[in-house]
């Protein structure tokens, strides 16, 4: 179960760094920095569903890594549509240039995503079940 919190991580890091740009407008940033953290779990939750659905699954690297990277944006899209849900935001599908945060989010997933392939692949070649909850042992 680490292996996609690890990918969640890397990828909120990475969305720190591709929407720096964004603190031209400190407020706009740092808001943006703040829906990241709060209804990126949205996200984590259906990316983390979809990796224990396909380490179950008899699947070449290739054939699961592209799955996951379909995740992300699935993921993604999930919490933004959550962030209408909640009152956070109204009508984000039709935000205008806005929608760049969610873009920048599936480009920083798909980096954390690349960077973790060969500890997915590693984690995937395990026996069903030996990570679910092993925190101290083998990523």
């Amino acid at each position: 179960m680490k292996t996609p919190l690890f990918v969640f991580l890397k990828g909120l890091g990475m969305y720190t760094a591709v929407t720096l740009p964004a603190i031209a407008i400190p407020p706009m940033y740092l808001i943006s920095l703040f829906y990241a953290v709060v209804y990126g779990w949205f996200a984590f939750a259906v990316f983390t569903v979809i990796w224990l659905i396909t380490k179950r699954l008899t699947l070449s690297h290739p054939v699961r890594m592209l799955l996951l990277t379909v995740a992300v944006p699935v993921s993604v899209a999930f919490a933004l549509q959550m962030i209408e849900e909640t009152d956070g935001w109204d009508d984000v599908w039709h935000a205008g240039e806005l929608l760049l945060f969610p873009l920048a989010a599936v480009i920083a997933g798909w980096i954390g995503l690349a960077v973790s392939s060969e500890q997915i692949k590693d984690v995937c070649k395990q026996e069903p079940g030996e990570d679910i909850l092993d925190l101290a042992g083998t990523p």
